[in-house]
């Protein structure tokens, strides 16, 4: 027998449920590509990526079958690329080794790059109907609110907690509908900033309501330092286009293409004896065209942008002409560079 806050909930997710596509459907592929997309990145922002992907691939047979530069390419401007290349390995995997058909159990899907245990939750209560609960920020938030908790929601005690009670609240019959509802309720109604508490259906069984600590929920442990960075991107022309080269290092926009670029502490500024370290002495002259800051989750990057002018065109780089630029997969603040320069368009 449910909870009567569960049933609430329920009552309320039928009539005030969001409009998003994927739930139209009940296929662990969709279910799974759009929890992927917007494990960082909000609703708003992503659904647009999310049906260029469907349309690009509808199935997993088809994103198996794609190339790491085309699936880069799609994702390019949500950040974290880490996701995209793990989204083709999962294909891959699940066409190699499962026929195409996503496993309905719990250890077998956390086996799957990319899949963790929000995913694997996910998955499992919409398309299985398995009794897993999904631990996301919006459901953190509702549960820390709803029972007082004060724990850091970020370590693994607190999750613990949690989690212990949206396994208690969960609807065995109507797992999915009881996740996308506690997801729902937090996105909607019990936001992060002024949750409207007057009008809230759940205000009788909210803990942090009758003590005054809403505002005060979730607790997050002391962020870490942000690091700062300082690249210099230099825009090469040639005869046929622009030099290009793929970051193959393991740091951020990892099989992404940039410019030629030094790297300087963030203190420091450019001369020409950095330049001849990179590019040895062939370099004429070069001028600063652009400068702007790009903002990841622990680090700030200071980025400028000079165009170059070389005695002779420096080797070790890709020749790009400017009608096949749009076909690789740039970081964001590189693409915002190139479309102001040549007016490129999708």
């Amino acid at each position: 027998m449910p909870q009567p806050l569960t049933t609430e909930l329920l009552q309320w997710f039928l009539i005030n449920k969001r409009n998003l596509p994927w739930r139209k459907t009940k296929d662990p592929y969709f279910i799974w590509l759009s929890e992927i997309i917007f494990q960082q990145t909000r609703i708003s922002q992503g659904i647009d990526y999310y049906l260029r992907f469907v349309e690009k691939f509808p199935d997993v047979f088809s994103l198996a079958a794609a190339s790491e530069d085309e699936v880069l390419k799609l994702w390019q401007g949500l950040g974290y690329y880490s996701r995209a290349r793990n989204l083709l390995k999962t294909a891959r995997q699940i066409v190699k080794e499962y026929n195409g058909i996503f496993p309905s159990d719990f250890s077998e899907l956390m086996n799957l790059k990319g899949i963790g245990e929000y995913t694997a939750s996910v998955i499992l209560s919409v398309c299985y109907e398995k009794p897993y609960a999904v631990i996301d920020g919006n459901v953190n938030r509702l549960i820390s609110r709803l029972y007082n908790i004060h724990d850091f929601i970020d370590v693994p005690a607190g999750q613990e907690k949690i989690r212990g009670k949206a396994d208690k609240l969960i609807d065995l019959q109507h797992p999915g509908d009881f996740n996308e509802a506690m997801m729902d309720f937090g996105a909607m109604v019990c936001t992060p900033q002024n949750p409207d508490c007057n009008h809230c259906p759940l205000q009788k069984y909210c803990k942090a309501f009758e003590k005054g600590t809403v505002n005060m929920l979730p607790v997050k442990s002391p962020k870490k330092g942000i690091r700062k960075r300082s690249f210099h991107y230099f825009l090469i022309r040639t005869k046929k286009g622009v030099l290009l080269k793929q970051r193959t290092e393991k740091d951020i926009w990892h099989s992404l293409f940039d410019f030629p670029m030094v790297e300087l502490n963030s203190e420091m500024s450019l001369n020409s004896e950095h330049l001849i370290t990179y590019f040895g002495k062939a370099l004429n002259s070069y001028k600063l065209i652009h400068e702007t800051k790009h903002k990841l989750t622990h680090q700030e990057l200071s980025i400028y942008f000079y165009e170059a002018f070389f005695d002779c065109i420096p080797r070790g780089f890709l020749d790009v002409s400017l009608n096949e630029l749009n076909k690789y997969a740039v970081p964001k603040p590189v693409e915002n560079f190139l479309k102001s320069v040549f007016q490129l368009t999708e």
